[in-house]
């Protein structure tokens, strides 16, 4: 692809990073020879991480892009909060696209979802490379501990297809939610996440995406503090602890096609309550957790997306 001019062009740092790894992406907008707008993303080594379609040359191009710039990386990296509805972008009353106003809304919003993928993959990627240069570390983190209802009493063939599927709505949730350390296997997906808010908006998704295919999940989920080191015999970072072990507990707890959440995730005070429902339970412990025995009733809450 021949590219002639370079109309616009700037670099944008994040400020909260994990692990204290500096990310900075620089973003260029070209104009081609026929006419059209070329934008990407570009990593500190000059690899392209990104770059868009073809788009016919539009008033205001440049502004919207600035849209983009901002939005990508406010979602990416949490400067702002996540929206439950989605990483969407909304163009001020001014804005010059008028009169195709409804084609640049989406253009916009296909383009941010894209972008913020790679983005997102980018810290991802850069926060395991911080990690490996050391041996272990010790992390606050909420756990998710996914299992799928009934999975052994299916035929095998019925077993992969759910498999798949599993796995195909993890890779579109995860990254976006800022999963990290993820292990699967079989019917089952461990993932912690820095961001406690995105973690339990992940696993309400996961719910209501497996739903619309007929599939029913149970999932667990723990606040507190994890082990994370890197795996060499996978290549990649596992998490263990008691957190994990509390989440694993609470996934056998719930009922089909529910959330469980432990009392130290409801209580901690970077939860935003209002983006939730919760609702306190009691349910019997299936298997001891330390010192206390199967059967104690624990407090605990069931979570929907509001």
């Amino acid at each position: 692809m021949e590219i002639i001019e370079q109309e616009v062009g700037f670099e944008f740092e994040v400020a909260e990073r994990p692990g204290g790894s500096e990310i900075v992406a620089k973003f260029e907008l070209f104009q081609k020879r026929n006419e059209t707008y070329v934008f990407r993303f570009i990593d500190p080594y000059g690899e392209i991480l990104y770059q868009s379609d073809e788009y016919l040359d539009v008033p205001g191009m440049i502004e919207a892009i600035e849209f983009i710039k901002k939005s990508a990386g406010w979602v990416a990296f949490n400067i702002l909060d996540s929206e439950i509805k989605g990483n969407q972008i909304e163009l001020p009353a001014n804005h010059k696209s008028t009169d195709n106003r409804d084609e640049y809304q989406r253009m916009l919003n296909k383009e941010l979802e894209r972008v913020n993928k790679v983005l997102s993959g980018l810290m991802l990627k850069n926060a395991e490379m911080e990690l490996k240069k050391s041996k272990e570390i010790i992390k606050e983190l909420a756990v998710m501990f996914l299992d799928l209802a009934g999975f052994s009493q299916m035929r095998e063939s019925e077993r992969q297809k759910k498999v798949e599927m599993l796995r195909a709505v993890g890779s579109l949730l995860l990254p976006n939610a800022g999963g990290m350390y993820v292990n699967t296997w079989g019917d089952a997906i461990v993932a912690g996440f820095d961001r406690l808010n995105e973690g339990l908006i992940c696993a309400c998704k996961f719910i209501q995406h497996l739903s619309i295919e007929r599939i029913s999940a149970r999932i667990g989920m723990s606040f507190g503090k994890a082990r994370v080191d890197y795996n060499p015999l996978t290549n990649r970072m596992d998490i263990d602890g008691d957190s994990i072990n509390v989440g694993a507990r609470l996934e056998t707890m719930a009922e089909d096609n529910e959330v469980l959440v432990s009392k130290e995730l409801f209580e901690h005070p970077d939860l935003k309550r209002e983006k939730f429902t919760f609702q306190v339970m009691q349910r019997p412990l299936k298997k001891p957790v330390g010192d206390i025995p199967a059967g104690t009733a624990i407090e605990c809450y069931s979570v929907e997306l509001k």
